[in-house]
């Protein structure tokens, strides 16, 4: 059985596998808001962008981590502990 240290750095090593399959924009906005802290508007008027539109392509962005995540958790047959919505 794994020690609680060893299957954090799995899950880690899980995330940050995720993250990398992404386009470089679902990244950057998934890590002003969930990483960073910043707001809506905040990271809206950082990235130039009106924040509804922002909220729909953070809503994506999530989504599609969350695909990537799941296909990772398929390649290395792991189970996972449920990450927490931002």
């Amino acid at each position: 059985m794994a020690t609680p240290a060893h299957a954090g750095g799995r899950e880690s090593a899980r995330l940050r596998a995720a993250l990398a399959s992404l386009s470089e924009r679902d990244r950057e906005l998934l890590l002003l808001m969930a990483w960073e802290g910043l707001e809506l508007r905040q990271a809206a008027e950082v990235l130039g962008l009106r924040p509804n539109t922002l909220a729909v392509r953070f809503h994506r962005a999530r989504r599609r981590l969350s695909a990537a995540l799941e296909a990772h958790e398929a390649d290395d047959g792991s189970e996972r502990a449920p990450i927490a919505h931002v």
